[in-house]
């Protein structure tokens, strides 16, 4: 552990001291010459110190933390910011243990200064119980910090710093858009109406969380919970999603008298704008298009709808662009790109046929829920699906009908890509870019496998030969399989809990230890899907023998464990895979 203490050091020939406290209790004491010194050697030490501990903390040091009444004194304590966990821990000076922590999956924003002066070191952290006022050294480390808690929000964060989709935009973006797309493109007042506060400040700590891995539930949120989160998005991006520096280009642009001319020069500012805004935008106002084409239900045609995106994509709090009088052109430039999508944003025919067999699919599956059964329409999609691995530059386009089975989709693989017959091929889902993979049964729907809740974990389908299935055909584990694993849940993900796991009637239930008759959770695994791996950057596994349960609907909470050994790890898989209807014969 680092220290700093004044009052420890009251006989040092300097104030700017410090010491260094070491695990086999001797201490160390330095003093620096000047504050500026001291800082430098603070962050130094406790950089190398956290890079030799187990624990990984984006940022710490020593931070003034005022209590919530405003009267209060403000107390210097030991800050650690740990983005895995998203929490931000802090101790008392000369404590080893925690004094409390701030709960960053709350976090809604944080917003520096108190006073508006230049050299205001202050800066707060804003959730939906309360607010945290804090105060650093300096007016620079305070801007430090802020910078640093900011790269787990997404609102009102920078595009260039924020995780995207494989698509090359926002995961907030590609999930609000999916999701309006399949409930509510005719929603009446889909953009014009406002949601629910509360649900909309829920949806930005979700999102603040971990973007990539929200699961829009429509029976928790409303359409319109769903687009206050987008439109608040757009409007708080530091630079507008056009950009402030383009924004008189394309003014300029649309005052363009001949027609042709006018969407030459759109066109080229577009094409000038960075590339995660262009491909942003581009995604967006594909998206307003459909929204548009359904004007007779849900009466938000393009008029309707560049009257609500013209200040929100073109300007902000901090940019106004040119007021009042400049309203009517940025109408003018969304109104032409929703117009002219298709050439502006220079979309191929087979990419609009792509979207439109997506979209289909989506309402198929949509349909089919909400009958409670199965769609036999007959009608035929696009798909990427990866062989050998997940390259990008080892695919295959294949048509799947609603009623496309796993295996039968492995045997058209095998056709076209005369794979050996003496291979065993399976389709597999792969999650978080391959860390996470699970064999479909073969007679698994593709096309509900591919577009399930887990879909915007980074999901594709890839046809492989996966030598672990092979390895389990052999194993013969007993109905009622129990044994030691590590656990890791939404309730705790700092870290590993070692559980004593036993699998009863397709049940799988833990307790403390072998011991305790106390149960502590179970997991009906006709619920659950089961993956080999895990997201290792995220959760550090305590061996490579790990696995993940997803929820097949997102109402529940995914479980992470792993395993000792390999003997007992694929005894578990072998067990838990029969368990979801996995044959190994």
């Amino acid at each position: 552990m680092l220290f700093s203490s004044k009052e420890e050091m009251a006989d040092a020939p300097s104030q700017h001291c410090f010491l260094i406290g070491t695990s086999y209790g001797r201490t160390f004491h330095f003093c620096a010459e000047c504050s500026n010194d001291l800082s430098m050697w603070m962050d130094s030490l406790s950089a190398r110190i956290a890079a030799g501990s187990e624990k990984k903390y984006l940022k710490s040091g020593w931070l003034m933390k005022r209590g919530i009444q405003q009267s209060t004194a403000f107390k210097r304590r030991w800050f650690t910011l740990d983005i895995e966990c998203n929490e931000l821990a802090y101790h008392k000076e000369g404590e080893k243990d925690e004094a409390g922590t701030i709960d960053l999956r709350k976090m809604t924003n944080v917003l520096s200064g108190d006073t508006g002066a230049e050299d205001d070191r202050s800066f707060h952290i804003i959730t939906p119980e309360r607010v945290y006022y804090l105060q650093a050294d300096s007016k620079e480390d305070a801007d430090s910090w802020c910078q640093a808690l900011r790269s787990s929000l997404v609102i009102g964060v920078p595009l260039n710093q924020q995780k995207l989709s494989c698509h090359g935009v926002p995961w907030l973006v590609e999930k609000c858009l999916a999701f309006v797309e399949t409930h509510g493109l005719m929603h009446e007042g889909v953009y014009r109406l406002s949601g629910s506060k509360s649900s909309v400040e829920r949806l930005k700590a979700a999102f603040s969380c971990d973007a990539s891995t929200v699961l829009l539930d429509p029976e928790v949120y409303q359409v319109t919970d769903v687009t206050g989160v987008m439109k608040e998005y757009f409007r708080s991006l530091p630079d507008p999603l056009l950009t402030a520096g383009l924004y008189h280009d394309f003014v300029k642009a649309v005052g363009v008298q001949d027609h042709n001319d006018k969407l030459y020069a759109i066109q080229d500012c577009i094409r000038r704008l960075p590339e995660v805004n262009q491909q942003t935008l581009k995604k967006l106002i594909g998206h307003l298009t459909k929204v548009a084409e359904m004007e007779e239900v849900n009466k938000m045609g393009t008029k309707n709808l560049i009257v609500i995106f013209g200040p929100t994509l073109m300007t902000n709090e901090f940019f106004q662009g040119g007021g009042l009088s400049h309203a009517g052109k940025e109408w003018d430039v969304i109104f032409n790109m929703i117009t002219y999508y298709q050439w502006l944003f220079e979309v191929s025919e087979e990419e609009l046929e792509e979207d439109k067999r997506v979209t289909a699919a989506l309402e198929l599956i949509k349909r089919a829920s909400s009958e409670g059964q199965k769609s036999n329409v007959m009608q035929e999609f696009i798909l990427e699906v990866f062989v050998g691995a997940r390259k990008f530059d080892k695919s295959v386009n294949l048509k799947v009908a609603s009623t496309t089975t796993a295996a039968h989709l492995v045997k058209q693989i095998r056709e076209k890509q005369q794979l050996p017959e003496d291979e065993d091929y399976m389709l597999f889902v792969s999650l978080l870019g391959g860390d996470a993979e699970r064999p479909l049964p073969d007679d698994e729907l593709v096309l509900s496998a591919s577009m399930g809740c887990h879909s915007g974990l980074n999901l594709c389908l890839v046809v492989q030969n996966n030598l672990i299935i092979n390895k389990l055909r052999s194993l013969r584990p007993s109905l009622g399989h129990s044994g030691v694993m590590h656990l890791k849940d939404k309730k705790n993900l700092k870290k590993w809990q070692k559980r004593f796991f036993f699998l009863s009637e397709g049940v799988l239930i833990f307790y403390k230890d072998q011991s305790s008759s106390t149960e502590l959770g179970r997991c009906d695994m006709s619920e659950y899907h089961l993956y080999i791996g895990l997201d290792t950057k995220k959760l550090s596994p305590t061996t490579k023998f790990a696995f993940s349960l997803y929820g097949r609907s997102s109402g529940l909470d995914t479980k992470y464990l792993c395993v000792d050994d390999q003997p007992a790890y694929l005894l578990w898989l072998k067990v838990l895979f029969q368990q979801t209807g996995l044959s190994f014969s």
